[in-house]
């Protein structure tokens, strides 16, 4: 029996030990293609030590993916062949019943490259229970205050903490073309200096597009800390609001720790 015949029995005998949503962008290339783009992936735990990823059938690209034999009689999962231009891979497995039904794992080794965010990952997923990770994005963020843009950018800093949602941080360039030309320094602080805690209760919420939708809120939000009032480098956000001002990565994740 191959080993992914086993580890196919396995998951629809047992299920996995764990499997849960992760807010991260996944993507993977094969033969110069890009085979999924998508913020559903799942982490799947086949083992105790590390997770895998699997993605929902539909975010596979068309035409590439064909199924095969059932690994077992009641058709609760199949084998497949993922085909490239000039290669293709059998290492696919396409969960039809059960616990990751509507699932397809791909083994990480059989493709080209895989990524989290803009930011190449290796050998395996990292276990997000175990890490903090910070990794660069392209994903657009637009901030908006009662329906008026006050920062948007495709240049930021997702932070990923063991246990918490993601934190989006953006260059505070992407405040500039709100910023009056003649203001002085003072109301150019007053500006960025956002925080939901010298707001009205009833003032709108930020709303952040894309933005983890799938990631639970914190339970008390954390406002600012005395670390973050030094220098003005990145602003912080949240779909609570706009929390906070924060003087740069290394001193953010600093302060997040």
């Amino acid at each position: 029996m191959s080993s992914l015949s086993k580890i196919a029995l396995d998951l629809l005998a047992n299920g996995p030990l764990k499997s849960e949503k992760t807010s991260r962008r996944v993507r993977s290339i094969f033969d110069r293609i890009w085979i999924f783009d998508t913020t559903q992936a799942r982490h799947v735990w086949e083992h105790p030590y590390y997770p895998q990823y699997y993605v929902p059938s539909q975010v596979v690209t068309p035409g590439l993916l064909s199924k095969n034999d059932p690994v077992d009689k009641d058709g609760s999962a199949f084998f497949a062949t993922l085909k490239g231009s000039t290669k293709s891979t059998d290492r696919v497995l396409v969960f039809e019943k059960g616990a990751l039904e509507g699932l397809v794992r791909f083994e990480f080794s059989a493709l080209d490259s895989w990524y989290e965010e803009d930011q190449p990952i290796y050998q395996h997923p990292k276990d997000p229970y175990k890490r903090i990770d910070i990794l660069p994005s392209t994903r657009k963020i637009t901030v908006k205050i009662d329906d008026v843009v006050i920062a948007e950018s495709t240049l930021n800093m997702f932070l990923f903490e063991t246990m918490l949602r993601a934190r989006f941080y953006m260059p505070k360039t992407a405040l500039a073309s709100m910023q009056p030309a003649t203001c002085t320094l003072e109301e150019q602080e007053n500006f960025v200096r956002v925080d939901r805690a010298v707001l009205p209760d009833n003032f709108p919420s930020c709303i952040f597009t894309p933005c983890c939708l799938d990631t639970e809120p914190e339970s008390s939000p954390r406002l600012r800390d005395e670390n973050e009032e030094r220098d003005e480098s990145f602003i912080r956000g949240s779909r609570g609001g706009v929390l906070g001002v924060l003087h740069g990565l290394e001193q953010t994740f600093q302060s997040t720790a």
